[in-house]
């Protein structure tokens, strides 16, 4: 038996280095990849999901034995780690530009004016992750566009960590160790991937719950949190509320499932809520943008109206007629990890719902799942952000419960059912983890020929003319990253993303007096076929629009490379 484990552990390994050895000896992108799912050979793909899988069930199986040899579990847990990181750090040995075409590039604008003045600036209303950017690249002298690949593997590893911890001392180390593992297998999907204040303030969620749930003495635990606070508040506006949401209710239930009802004495959690309504007030309400935001919010309380994120959506639904089943292949994965662990915490309650003890433990996490639920439907008619930041909070508190289903109890009654469900874990760890036409989108890879094409084109253009853009390069976005967010808003006739005002026309039909830029990308082509190839007549803009337009006499190419075109309309 020992040799045969000995056997697994070799050949897992062995196929983590072949795998490994393909993926570093090909050949660096030198250009716009629609999916890093399609630059690699399948059997890449799938020595990923069988290593992952293996892993996974192995170290779930030899966990429930409690003599089994701890050597076992770490060489497992290494080989997992490992892999995952690969998967994770895929764009960095692609040689990609920058990852991350949204946002990203808006948070590499926020680090270039701190590196070129020397301060934050008037609207930087959450600095904490620009400032760490810019002082790693000072210190190590590591560019911030690599920082964008390597960052959010970093914070994926701690965020593990914490969590783990946070499991470990509210419901114990059974519990602790399957959330381990499903928590290692991107249950976020992209959004492990991606450079944002709201990911990587994960991290201290998850530290600040574990220290609350901490048996250390009281003082002790009070300063540590309002130190995790005033960092919070910095690092995200909405992360911090979420938190201090989480906090409360964390206390309230534990005393419930404690059945100890005596909150008076609870006196820390006034003095956490206090520290964290005065920093969050104090700093935020100093800021016209988050004021706006917030008039905006009480605004929708009073008179619902729909989330923007929540109708864009729809509208894109709508306006390509997508049938229901390419609706639920994108929002299978996109949400896997949310629905798989829902799916599972309630099958937990019903299963141990006769065992009261553990019932109860699990309570304020239960009810925590079940605020968070509460709150993501509200998010439909409640003008926030992104809806889907409250579907990872459900996802976090429901986790522990579908890992003991899936990683505990299903591996005792029915080993083939749980080698199953482990595979299909995997597959979507796997698949889900970067942005590709899987889920409705593409890549998140920025090239070089796409910045510098840009780059010319704000050296170069009229601004006294405007410039319209596809839809996947947004030139507002792309100038912040070059020359800072502050330059942005100073920079004339630079057109906003916001509600389309910087699109291309529906197949290119300008009405305009003056002059205007066209900037065409290489992926809008490439989204369209990747994600709606039989809705052609759909399309916005179409590859033969493109080429009479470039034989119009009044359009003219001033720029053209690999992955960007820009012409001339007079």
């Amino acid at each position: 038996m020992a040799s045969l484990k000995r056997v697994i552990l070799v050949l897992l390994a062995l196929f983590l280095v072949i795998t490994q050895y393909s993926i570093l000896s090909t050949e660096q992108a030198t250009h716009y990849d629609v999916s890093v799912y399609s630059v690699y050979p399948f059997w890449v793909w799938l020595n990923l999901v069988v290593i992952v899988g293996v892993s996974s069930f192995y170290y779930c199986t030899i966990t429930i034995s409690e003599t089994e040899n701890r050597n076992v579990q770490y060489w497992l847990m290494t080989i997992l780690t490992i892999t995952n990181v690969t998967v994770l750090l895929i764009p960095l040995f692609r040689g990609y530009f920058i990852y991350g075409r949204t946002d990203e590039l808006e948070h590499l604008g926020k680090v270039r004016d701190i590196l070129l003045t020397g301060h934050i600036g008037d609207n930087n209303f959450y600095p904490l992750m620009h400032i760490l950017i810019s002082d790693i690249f000072k210190v190590s002298n590591i560019f911030p566009n690599v920082l964008t690949v390597l960052l959010p593997s970093y914070f994926w590893a701690i965020s593990l960590f914490w969590f783990y911890i946070f499991v470990k001392n509210t419901l114990g180390d059974i519990f602790a160790r399957a959330s381990l593992i499903a928590w290692a297998l991107f249950p976020l999907g992209y959004w492990h991937t991606t450079m944002v204040g709201n990911m990587f303030a994960y991290y201290l969620i998850f530290l600040g719950l574990a220290v609350w749930a901490s048996d250390i003495q009281k003082l002790k635990k009070s300063v540590l949190i309002s130190i995790i606070i005033f960092a919070l508040v910095y690092f995200h506006p909405l992360q911090s509320i979420y938190f201090i949401v989480a906090l409360v209710a964390y206390t309230i239930f534990s005393k419930i499932s404690q059945r100890n009802f005596l909150f008076s004495k609870e006196r820390s959690i006034f003095y956490v809520l206090g520290i964290f309504v005065s920093a969050w007030t104090a700093w935020y309400l100093s800021f016209k943008e988050t004021q706006r935001g917030l008039v905006l919010f009480l605004s929708s309380l009073i008179e619902p109206s729909e989330n923007p994120f929540v109708k864009m959506y729809v509208s894109i639904a709508s306006r390509y007629e997508l049938p229901i089943t390419k609706l639920l292949q994108f929002a299978l994965y996109k949400y896997f990890g949310v629905f798989a662990y829902l799916i599972g915490l309630f099958l937990f309650m019903i299963i141990y719902k006769n065992r009261k003890s553990l019932f109860f433990r699990y309570l304020p996490f239960f009810v925590l799942s079940l605020i968070f639920i509460f709150w993501s439907g509200m998010n439909i008619f409640l003008h926030t952000v992104n809806f889907e930041r409250s579907l990872r909070f459900i996802l976090a508190f429901s986790l522990p419960a579908g890992a003991m289903i899936y990683f505990r109890y299903l591996p005792k009654k029915n080993k083939a059912l749980a080698i199953f469900i482990i595979l299909l874990i995997s597959y979507f760890a796997i698949f889900t983890v970067h942005k590709s036409p899987l889920s409705g989108q593409l890549n998140s890879q920025v090239s070089s020929s796409e910045y510098y094409g840009m780059g010319w084109w704000f050296d170069n253009r009229n601004e006294n003319w405007k410039g319209y853009e596809d839809g996947q390069i947004t030139q507002y976005r792309f100038y912040e990253a070059m020359y800072g967010s502050d330059k942005a808003l100073e920079a004339k006739n630079l057109l906003y993303f916001g509600a389309g005002r910087s699109l291309i026309p529906e197949h290119f039909n300008f009405i305009s007096s003056k002059p205007v830029y066209i900037i065409v990308g290489r992926a809008i082509f490439d989204y369209y076929n990747a994600t709606m190839p039989e809705k052609k007549e759909l399309w916005r803009l179409h590859p033969f629009e493109l080429t009479k337009l470039k034989t119009s006499r009044e359009v003219e190419v001033i720029y053209s490379s690999s992955d960007i075109s820009i012409y001339l309309k007079y």
